[in-house]
């Protein structure tokens, strides 16, 4: 299902339309590639059909939104997230320098005290100091240890 979504909506037809501007690492790079290759594959595969370009707008709304982004993030780079902040008005972006991906499936316990306090309150300021004290993803290692 996922990758007949994104098929669908803009798919990558080859590595080297990639843009590559505004991401901050060479490792998020490398990735990037890595995943356009894997969704050319993939809509080649499925050739589902495209939506026409008048679908591409940005949605915006002015509810109050939250926002927590990666600085690791190689799926969803945190300029593509500031991209969204700025179109919903309402939206607060809090970025965690060593996140990735996912922060609150990720068990960040900053992320979930921020969305807490967010939940309660959208106004209200949030507690961010915790995001400077989040440590970097460990590694899990063959033996079942964690690296660093």
């Amino acid at each position: 299902m996922h990758y007949a979504v994104v098929c669908s909506d803009d798919p990558v037809r080859s590595v080297d339309e990639l843009v590559l501007d505004g991401v901050r690492t060479r490792y998020a790079a490398l990735a990037g590639r890595r995943f356009a290759d894997e969704y050319v594959r993939s809509c080649d595969t499925l050739r589902v059909p495209s939506l026409p370009d008048s679908t591409d707008v940005d949605v915006t709304a002015s509810i109050p939104t939250l926002i927590l982004s990666g600085g690791l993030d190689v799926a969803t780079p945190t300029y593509r997230s500031e991209i969204v902040a700025r179109s919903l008005p309402g939206s607060r972006l809090v970025v965690f320098p060593g996140g990735t991906n996912v922060q609150l499936g990720a068990i960040n316990l900053c992320a979930a005290q921020i969305t807490v306090a967010f939940v309660h309150d959208p106004s209200a300021a949030l507690p961010l100091k915790c995001v400077g004290e989040t440590p970097f993803p460990g590694f899990v290692l063959p033996d079942g240890t964690v690296g660093r």
